[in-house]
């Protein structure tokens, strides 16, 4: 993995169960199945950042200034790709390229450097973590240009997913006659679940 920087098994002194919540911060958990927002030790990430990685060591990829993004450190020889984690990194770096994600020049720059790099692909395997990073390499909760962009893409895939389903819905009526059932009674039934 390019920009990955080796991490020794974690230190963590943390007691077992959950910590208060000024104890936490949030971090975006990118799993082979699902993502999700959950909150991870404010002062001591590490322990939760292997746990959810699945892997007592880690890699951490910093290709924007003020997020990391955790792996295993094993993950690319013992999970299978991550299609979806893979996917929202190449959306990331897009969004930095087109200006939909507020970066420096400096990053804008490295990130050109390396979409253009034909010997680089945005691959990530098994589970991936993502979480702020400090100038020091510290993990921090998650920057604002990317919890920001974060919230715009839900919006937008939240809009897309609401058209396609009001446009199966409009193509309900014809698809019920090509079935030879009435459209005209059970579509008003069947409209109650039309999403707002």
């Amino acid at each position: 993995m390019t920009s990955a920087a080796h991490e020794h098994s974690p230190d963590d002194h943390t007691a077992a169960g959950s910590p208060p919540h000024d104890e936490t911060m949030q971090a975006l958990l990118l799993g082979t199945e699902a993502a999700q927002l959950l909150d991870i030790s404010r002062h001591h990430p590490g322990h939760d950042i292997a746990r959810l990685v699945g892997d007592p060591l880690i890699d951490r990829m910093s290709h924007l200034t003020g997020l990391d993004i955790w792996v295993g450190d094993n993950s690319l020889a013992t999970h299978p790709v991550n299609h979806g984690a893979s996917r929202f990194l190449a959306a990331l770096l897009q969004a930095v390229l087109v200006g939909d994600y507020t970066a420096s020049e400096h990053d804008r720059a490295h990130v050109a450097r390396l979409v253009r790099n034909p010997d680089w692909a945005p691959v990530i395997a098994g589970p991936a973590l993502i979480t702020g990073a400090d100038e020091h390499g510290d993990t921090t909760p998650l920057p604002e240009a990317f919890t920001t962009w974060l919230h715009r893409m839900f919006q937008r895939a939240t809009t897309a997913q609401q058209a396609a389903v009001n446009e199966v819905l409009q193509q309900l009526p014809h698809m019920l006659r090509q079935l030879g059932l009435p459209a005209d009674r059970e579509l008003g039934d069947i409209t109650i679940f039309r999403l707002p």
